[in-house]
């Protein structure tokens, strides 16, 4: 005889579990899908614009020539 009988709920509890880990882990490619998808979104609305508030050397390689013309000094004016 034993102490303890398992009853259907510590039976089921385990397999449940890993079923939603298995799940997850199977979601997972899915969800970094959904963020390259969503960068690419961004990247098509807003192109290099979307740096503007990034150090400039954390900006990719094909924003840098629109930094350096956007961001280039102004020419000095003669004062009247």
């Amino acid at each position: 005889m034993t102490l303890y009988e398992p009853s259907p709920a510590d039976k089921i509890v385990p397999i449940a579990c890993g079923v939603l880990l298995l799940t997850f882990f199977a979601a997972m490619p899915f969800i970094a899908r959904d963020a390259n998808n969503q960068k690419e979104r961004m990247w098509q609305n807003q192109g290099c614009q979307m740096y503007d508030n990034i150090e400039a050397t954390k900006v990719p390689a094909k924003c840098s020539s629109y930094f350096i013309d956007h961001y280039k000094p102004q020419e000095m004016r003669n004062q009247p």
